[in-house]
């Protein structure tokens, strides 16, 4: 294991892995254990009743932004007021030439 996946699991569960080497494993379950232990109340003896199991805590959940603030939306509504320009600028304009003031007239 390399010293950067050590240190994230150091400050991940608060022990190293060195810790868990050192940590005697019980050879045999304390007297009365069995698969009804938690059935019949007794608690456990010895070191195995100083076992603390430490879970990390769940991550916050990022919310997502508003409607308003998500890029998809923000391009979608610029695409639209610029189409809704153009539109309203090509409907607006006359067909003939513009009128001066010597008229419509050719030159030669």
């Amino acid at each position: 294991m390399n010293p950067i996946e050590a240190d994230r699991l150091t400050r991940r569960f608060g022990k190293t892995v060195a810790d868990d080497a050192k940590t005697p494993v019980p050879d045999a379950p304390p007297a009365g254990a069995g698969p009804d232990l938690a059935l019949n109340g007794q608690s456990p003896s010895g070191d195995a009743a100083a076992v603390v199991i430490d879970k990390p805590a769940a991550a916050p959940t990022a919310q997502a932004p508003p409607l308003y603030a998500r890029p998809w939306f923000l391009v979608t509504v610029g695409a639209v007021l610029v189409a809704s320009t153009i539109a309203i600028w090509a409907l607006s304009r006359t067909p003939e030439p513009p009128g001066t003031a010597l008229g419509n007239q050719s030159v030669f």
